[in-house]
Formats: C-alpha cells, structure tokens, sequence
C-alpha cells in the first residue's frame, strides 16, 4: 500500500499546480490543546485533473482522492478553515474544511479524527 501511495505522489507532483497544508495553529489557543488531525500532517493538492488529501504522519497515507471538473483553462483553488460545526443544541465541534474550487464548482471537504482514525465528509 505505501509503494502505491508513493507512486502515486511521485506522478501526481509532477503535475501538481498549487500545495496547501494544514497548520493546526488555527485551531488552538494558547492554552488548549492540538487538534488531533494535527499528529496527520495533512496536505492538499491539486493538479489540473485531480485533488489529494495526503497525510505524512503516522505512514504516508492518501485520504481522499476526487478528479477536478471545470474548466482547463483555470486554476485550481485550495484553501483550509477550521469550521465550528453544531452537532446538538449544546454540542460543537471544530474541525478542519478544505474549500477546492476551479471555474464554477466548488466543494467542501469536512475532515475529522475518530478513534484516532481521520475521516472526510464530502459536500458538494
């Protein structure tokens, strides 16, 4: 599986456009603790046909891999956030959302770390 995986990154950077990773210093204060996706060093990619949602830690690891519709012309865009989400009345919780973009499609990638385990819920 890892020598898939690494294949897989080697072809993918080289057409690889636009990297955007994940810094887990957006979601901590000064006094709480890291976020648990932080153990994963997570890194978004995008090359013109393809986006990657990569973690480097424990095991090189590709979570999430989608082809990119729109238009060749443009660009991919990439952009991480860190989304309080409702989950009951009195319960939130904040997790990572990668926003990827190209000419009019858009979509949301909600990650979040369950028993140790990162998870992703797709939006479109």
């Amino acid at each position: 599986m890892l020598l898939i995986c690494f294949y897989l990154l080697v072809y993918c950077l080289m057409q690889i456009c636009c990297i955007e990773p994940l810094f887990t210093s957006q979601a901590t204060s000064t006094s709480g603790p890291s976020h648990p996706v932080a153990a994963g060093l997570l890194f978004a990619m995008a090359s013109m046909s393809k986006i990657l949602v990569v973690a480097l830690r424990p095991a090189l690891q590709v979570h999430y891999n989608r082809p990119l519709t729109g238009d060749a012309d443009t660009l991919p865009l990439l952009a991480w956030h860190f989304v309080n989400i409702r989950i009951t009345e009195g319960e939130r919780m904040t997790d990572p959302v990668l926003l990827f973009a190209r000419d009019q499609y858009a979509c949301f990638l909600q990650v979040t770390c369950c028993h140790g385990l990162l998870t992703d819920k797709f939006v479109m």
